[in-house]
């Protein structure tokens, strides 16, 4: 019997997130989320560490020993390799080499819920620029209510 458990366990979603008060024990939690990370793909090269934003996370990342990235059909053992193979190129460092979400739509192992009669496709990239004026917490939250 395989138990099914989050890849990632995270007790906030980000939009929550801005409503709480970062105590250290939120620090800690940011940092075993990234260690389990870390454990699962490895240590991102230094052409993934580029994608990094946050200096903090940065610096962490860079002071750890090597991480080897964990074999996948041995760490989600049960799983059919169809869905190991979507995890594969779902679970990677860097965003830029991630698998698009209509490849990954495509994928094999989504074959079955993929119907692209019913699915609606935007036609333009969302703009997302109102992120760039929002500098603080108290701004984000202007944005919203």
């Amino acid at each position: 019997m395989v138990l099914l458990k989050p890849l990632f366990p995270s007790d906030h979603c980000y939009y929550f997130y801005l409503f709480k008060k970062i105590t250290s024990q939120k620090k800690k939690k940011n940092i075993q989320q990234l260690n389990m990370i870390l454990e699962l793909v490895g240590t991102p090269s230094e052409e993934d560490l580029r994608t990094v934003t946050n200096t903090k996370a940065l610096k962490y990342i860079k002071g750890l020993p090597p991480i080897p990235r964990k074999d996948f059909k041995t760490y989600f053992k049960g799983a059919i390799p169809l869905a190991v193979d979507l995890l594969e190129k779902m679970l990677v460092f860097n965003p830029e080499k991630r698998i698009s979400i209509d490849d990954a739509l495509a994928h094999p192992y989504l074959q079955a819920l993929h119907n692209s009669k019913r699915e609606t496709v935007c036609d333009k990239k969302p703009d997302f620029s109102f992120e760039l004026k929002c500098k603080t917490r108290q701004g984000l939250k202007g944005i919203f209510f």
